[in-house]
């Protein structure tokens, strides 16, 4: 009987054991943060000094030093949130691994002493940018797109980059403008195939406004995110691909349709110039778009269109058969149907593409002077400097002078 009782008041014994030292845990949360958060934001402040000194001594402005300014007032923020000073104890190896990152990063920024040193760490410097926003990202409460998953692509380092790099680690939504913006400069200076991206920013912005899906508040949110990303991924391809659904005008191509649904489509297709017409697909059945035409034995006809991103596009029931664009997949519908007056429509269309982008190529200069230049302009969307280290961040990343072009010159570029 004894053994019994014993057994039976053990478990109660022990729910209260670890109860108390539950709440023991949570009421020393803020003290078991504040010694890595004070440790954490020491090194950071080393760190970025370290980046001014190169900056100030031995290298020109540079697209590079703009993200990282960026970088540590982002991280200098982060830390000093109530929401991380009382995240508790599961969050306290986050903020030291944030910790060991930055000292390496510190590492890094010494040993930098020209323009040449800074090329040649550039993709270490990369890494350790991906590991910092990634870090933040596990203990924030705002990182609104982690819990999406693949659907946003963001297992995909340039995907964080150019999220984090313009709208800050708590992923703001911007404007369709601001991301227009943004995603130019962003694959001027990551993108080796300019040629894909000659476009003025005018341009630029019409094409992306005019495939782009708004929300109510006409901004960029996640959920739009998510629906671009589908339809036009991979990210690397995500210009190219909307570039090709509409003109060299920057206006949406007559043959695609972004707004409407199956009715409107087969009210087009039967009244307008084409015997098909492209148009949005439903994403939730993974259609990226849906192919309407009309056939002499089955009358009007909707296929699905597949995006299967890097793989391309295809007619659903023909994986055989992938196109790098939209308009690809449609040339080879046209020439199969035979129908020639839009197979040599959709010709004429990337001749002008191509007289576009040659023309361009020949008055615009895209060194990488000028499009850092370019990255200058666009950085006022976002905050750079904080008051109080103005003086030598005036010195360290103001815009080229003398020679330097006008903000409209900018946007030609």
């Amino acid at each position: 009987l004894r053994q019994k009782s014993y057994s039976a008041s053990t478990p109660g014994s022990s729910r209260v054991s670890l109860k108390s030292k539950r709440n023991r845990e949570e009421s020393e949360s803020p003290r078991a943060m504040a010694e890595p958060i004070s440790e954490t934001l020491r090194v950071a402040y080393e760190c970025k000094a370290s980046m001014i000194r190169a900056f100030t001594e031995v290298l020109t402005p540079s697209g590079v030093g703009i993200f990282w300014w960026r970088l540590f007032d982002e991280t200098f923020g982060f830390l000093k949130t109530e929401r991380i000073r009382d995240a508790g104890p599961s969050a306290a190896c986050s903020i030291r691994a944030l910790c060991k990152v930055l000292k390496d990063t510190k590492k890094i920024w010494e040993e930098i002493d020209g323009r040449s040193a800074l090329r040649n760490n550039k993709v270490r410097l990369r890494q350790q940018e991906l590991k910092i926003y990634r870090i933040m990202h596990t203990v924030s409460v705002d990182a609104k797109l982690l819990s999406a998953g693949p659907v946003f692509g963001w297992e995909t380092d340039s995907v964080v980059l150019f999220w984090n790099r313009f709208f800050g680690y708590k992923l703001r939504s911007p404007t369709v403008k601001e991301f227009a913006a943004a995603l130019r400069v962003h694959l001027l200076l990551e993108d080796t195939d300019m040629e894909r991206i000659v476009a003025p920013l005018h341009v630029f912005t019409d094409i992306v406004t005019s495939a782009i899906e708004t929300s109510e508040t006409k901004t960029v949110t996640p959920a739009v995110w998510g629906s671009l990303f589908q339809r036009y991924g991979p990210f690397s391809m995500l210009y190219e691909r909307m570039r090709c659904l509409c003109t060299a005008e920057g206006k949406l191509a007559i043959w695609f349709m972004k707004d409407g649904g199956r009715v409107k489509a087969e009210q087009e297709v039967q009244q307008g110039a084409y015997k098909w017409i492209v148009r949005l697909g439903r994403l939730s059945q993974k259609m990226a778009f849906v192919l309407t035409y009309s056939n002499a034995n089955l009358g009007l006809v909707h296929t699905p269109i597949v995006n299967d991103l890097k793989e391309g596009y295809h007619i659903q029931g023909e994986p055989g058969r992938k196109f790098s664009t939209v308009l690809d997949l449609a040339e080879d519908v046209c020439r199969r149907m035979q129908w020639y007056h839009s197979g040599y429509a959709i010709k004429e269309e990337k001749d002008k593409w191509s007289r576009f982008n040659h023309d361009l190529e020949k008055t615009l200069d895209l060194s990488e002077q000028v499009v850092e230049r370019v990255l200058f302009k666009v950085s006022k969307l976002q905050s750079s400097t904080s008051v109080g280290e103005s003086e030598i961040a005036r010195r360290a990343f103001r815009p080229y002078s003398g020679s330097d072009m006008s903000f409209q010159q900018s946007q030609e570029a």
